[in-house]
């Protein structure tokens, strides 16, 4: 495992924040992320979408959806499905919530 203090300060522009925050909208309002862990990363255009989700079903649907953004211009899809040894650890944290982290 990595050690906070080693990953280095990234600069986030205000054009990425914003598209960061309107994927992360995007994505609540459809209800995309339920039973999932998702980080939402955006750097000129580009959006990583990167966590657990439940089914390869919602991650194509996170992927697809995701182009459909206003001032997405591709999307990097780093997405895992969950496996049975997951369930214990998403079942833990109650995965009916929607978890979404933007990192800034």
């Amino acid at each position: 495992m990595i050690a906070l203090a080693t990953i280095p300060t990234l600069t986030v522009n205000p054009a990425d924040r914003d598209l960061q925050h309107r994927v992360s909208l995007f994505i609540q309002q459809r209800q995309l992320s339920r039973g999932a862990r998702l980080t939402v990363l955006a750097q000129g255009g580009v959006v990583t979408l990167s966590g657990i989700v439940a089914t390869f079903h919602q991650r194509q649907l996170l992927h697809s959806l995701t182009r459909h953004v206003a001032g997405v211009v591709q999307v990097h899809d780093e997405l895992d499905v969950q496996t049975q040894d997951d369930d214990a650890d998403l079942s833990q944290d109650d995965t009916r919530q929607t978890r979404i982290r933007v990192v800034c």
